[in-house]
């Protein structure tokens, strides 16, 4: 079955191709992002607050984690919100 947006002669599934991609891209940055903020967190977290260094970085790895997924599930499009969108316009 093709993808929605595929032209009738192209092969089925090539247009999500470049999803993929995208997904990958803003996969890869939310990870650096996290890498990156999540040692002032967890300074922030054990200095600052004078959390115990085992809660403070397992609270990070959790919020670490948490932060990678909210930014995947709200910037990109999922498979059935495509579906959904195109089904709406016929």
């Amino acid at each position: 079955m093709a993808a929605p947006g595929d032209s009738p002669g192209a092969e089925p599934g090539r247009s999500s191709i470049p999803l993929a991609e995208e997904w990958r891209a803003l996969r890869r940055a939310a990870t650096i992002v996290a890498l990156l903020t999540a040692p002032a967190f967890f300074l922030l977290l054990w200095e600052r607050n004078g959390w115990d260094p085992i809660w403070a970085l397992l609270v990070t790895i959790v919020a670490a984690r948490t932060m990678i997924a909210r930014i995947d599930a709200t910037n990109l499009p999922s498979p059935a919100n495509n579906e959904r969108c195109v089904s709406r316009a016929i």
